[in-house]
């Protein structure tokens, strides 16, 4: 067998034999590594080294070379003797405790390294005759150790055999199959090779003796596979470990096969081969994308130093992030646009979110030369075509690049994410610097989570208000039955009282001196059947009613009503009512509550010498009713929940009248909303849609 091909087997032997050693050695492997699986790997290992060792001094001469292949003899004859007894410990330990990692240390099992002792006399045996082959230099002590290796090999087959059929996981019954079959071969080979061959074989560059001398790194790799594999014994096999393994094994094969092959070819075309090598190199690489892209990652860690610094970075925003989810939308996307920038050094940030018209309603923007227009022409250049992203001069989208270009940006990045939308923009990195792969794939991540954090924002606030609701509804109930339960109370005993009033009255004549208290009495009684009345109509659902009625009938009688109330208070009330406006078709007294409750707070809430403004016009498709008065205003705490039930500005509200208000515009098919600004005032806006009006020509007068 060739020279180089041997040296070549025995070198990437011993590499997978470093490599699985580093790794059991590795710190976080120490307490799930059992000491004969590190003997056994340390005698494969000694082994490997010392016969590549002994074959590189092959061709050497002098008294340097015969001591060096000495120490190279003498390093095989450990490994060959530490493998057995480190065999021998690992099946006593198994046949007293199973596979069981964390067990008792049993002192005793140390005397399976007691051959260990005949170390000495190998190595006076290797020392003469020099220049001969290791066999020939230890056949005085060979059978010896055959017939130990083979009883050990044999007895650990038997012992695997019966710890298989017990054992509980599937992966370590295909390793100890394996294991059986290997043993089993090794000894086989052993003692027919060593029996019943002549001693031809035992020449250096025979095949048999290659063969047995690689044969021990089987285990060595299948124990390897089994750790990357399943994670075999919770061990942890580096993977960086495996691609030295495989580069290592790359530059043997390239020294010892290819290049001494390659060599003459060279000479004889005069080329050299290392230019040609590196040529063929750097085409593969420009060429083939994923070699190019492989490459560019391991230089920008090998090189760089922020990669770790933008991962950390980004682990904390994201980690921060979470933190942020019950801000409001616009708070939300100021800290984020803020952290991105500072975190990645940008030289600018800015953020659009967009409703389902794709209007922008949040901007948070660096710069006042981009323009909406700009932003919702990149917005659809990149939906257009799918794109989450679009970075600077690399973009495949032409449009968008153009844009870019022209907003003079370095990033674009769409937030999508059920029903979320926006649009992220980002400006170049330190010293004008396009931003790389790590800082953009960085970025995606972020967006993604930013806009998955605004969606929950939503989610959270719908189930919210959907809680608050619910509650409301349970109070509104337990009020409207109790309401029910006590205006019927009440009703009974009001027309008893009325009743015997109305005889009393009877009676005493106009001329007695009782009769005022008699009508006095019958007033009340009236006033109190009144209220119970109001009640009950706020205990049942309202009616939409079938009558048509004037808008601008009843707002003037409510405003005529009022307008006492705002003489009292020095209240200048002015309203502006357009001239032939729609009938609507519902009842009048729905109608009169929601004006008599907006007018009355406005009037209420200007305080003296204040300023109400009320106007109704029709628009194309709906009748607008604007109430504004010129006072303190309305909180933000309290004009988010203006409308639910119980909530008031005032100290002595009660909080139903715009309950009771925004109920019946609903009801109607309309919409209200309120919008205050402090110590400038309130406007309530109540919009009725045409589909719930009657016109004159539909034959109402």
């Amino acid at each position: 067998m060739p020279y180089e091909l041997r040296l070549f087997l025995v070198g990437a032997a011993a590499v997978i034999d470093t490599a699985l050693l580093l790794s059991i050695c590795e710190r976080s492997n120490w307490r799930r590594t059992a000491l004969p699986i590190v003997a056994l790997t340390i005698g494969v290992w000694l082994f490997h080294g010392g016969e590549f060792a002994n074959l590189l001094l092959l061709h050497s001469i002098g008294e340097w070379a015969e001591a060096a292949r000495w120490v190279a003899m003498s390093t095989m004859s450990v490994g060959l003797l530490l493998m057995p007894c480190a065999m021998l410990h690992g099946v006593l330990r198994v046949m007293g405790s199973g596979f069981e990692l964390n067990t008792q240390f049993r002192p005793v099992l140390l005397l399976s390294y007691a051959p260990l002792i005949l170390l000495p006399s190998v190595w006076f045996a290797l020392s003469t005759p020099p220049n001969e082959p290791f066999l020939d230099r230890v056949d005085g002590i060979l059978w010896q150790y055959l017939v130990f290796a083979s009883a050990v090999n044999i007895t650990a087959v038997v012992v695997f055999h019966l710890q298989r059929a017990r054992a509980e996981s599937q992966e370590l019954r295909r390793f100890l199959l394996a294991m059986e079959s290997f043993l089993a071969v090794l000894t086989a080979l052993l003692i027919v090779a060593f029996g019943f061959m002549d001693s031809s074989w035992r020449e250096p560059d025979s095949p048999l003796i290659l063969a047995i001398v690689l044969l021990p790194v089987a285990p060595a790799v299948l124990f390897s596979y089994f750790v990357i594999r399943y994670r075999f014994m919770r061990l942890v096999v580096e993977r960086t470990l495996v691609y030295g393994v495989i580069m290592a094994a790359a530059l043997l094969f390239h020294h010892l096969i290819l290049y001494r092959i390659a060599e003459p070819l060279a000479d004889r075309m005069r080329i050299d081969l290392g230019i040609l090598e590196g040529t063929i190199v750097f085409l593969l690489v420009m060429l083939y994308s994923p070699i190019r892209q492989r490459v560019a990652e391991a230089l920008h860690y090998l090189m760089g130093r922020s990669r770790d610094d933008i991962r950390r970075r980004t682990r904390e925003l994201a980690v921060e992030m979470w933190q942020h989810v019950a801000d409001e939308p616009e708070t939300l996307g100021r800290w984020f646009v803020t952290n991105v920038r500072e975190s990645f050094q940008l030289e600018s940030a800015s953020a659009w979110l967009f409703d389902e018209s794709d209007e922008a309603f949040v901007e948070i923007c660096d710069e006042s030369r981009i323009g909406s227009s700009a932003i919702a022409r990149l917005n659809r250049a990149l939906e257009s075509h799918s794109h989450v992203s679009c970075r600077g001069p690399s973009a495949s989208n032409q449009a968008a690049c153009e844009l870019l270009t022209e907003l003079n940006s370095s990033l674009a990045v769409r937030v999508a994410h059920e029903g979320v939308s926006g649009l992220l923009l980002l400006g170049r990195g330190r010293r004008a610097k396009e931003l790389g792969d790590e800082e953009t794939n960085a970025i995606l991540l972020l967006v993604e989570l930013f806009a998955i954090t605004l969606h929950n924002h939503y989610l959270q606030k719908r189930q919210i208000d959907a809680e608050r609701r619910a509650a409301q509804n349970e109070k509104l109930t337990t009020l409207g039955l109790l309401t029910s339960c006590i205006t019927h109370e009440i009703k009974n005993p009001l027309s008893s009282i009325k009743t015997i009033a109305t005889l009393l009255g009877e009676r005493t004549g106009a001329d007695d001196e009782n009769a005022e208290d008699v009508k006095l009495i019958l007033e009340e009684v009236d006033r109190l059947v009144n209220t119970t009345a109001q009640f009950l109509k706020f205990a049942r659902p309202a009616s939409k009613g079938s009558e048509a009625t004037d808008v601008a009938t009843v707002f003037q009688g409510v405003i005529h009503v009022l307008s006492h109330l705002a003489k009292k208070h020095n209240v200048q009330v002015e309203a502006s009512i357009a001239e032939n406006l729609p009938a609507i078709t519902c009842s009048e007294e729905t109608l009169r509550q929601i004006a008599f409750n907006l007018v009355l707070n406005a009037i209420e809430a200007t305080g003296t010498n204040g300023h109400v403004d009320i106007t109704v016009r029709q628009q194309v498709d709906a009748i607008i009713v604007n109430v504004r008065d010129d006072g303190v205003g309305i909180s933000d705490d309290i004009r988010s929940r203006i409308f639910e039930p119980f909530v008031t500005g005032k100290t002595q509200g009660t909080g139903i009248g715009l309950y009771v208000v925004r109920r019946n515009v609903e009801e109607l098919g309309g919409t209200i909303r309120c919008e205050s600004t402090p110590n400038r005032g309130t406007c309530f806006t109540v919009s009725l849609p045409l589909d719930m009006l009657r016109g004159k020509l539909d034959g109402v007068d």
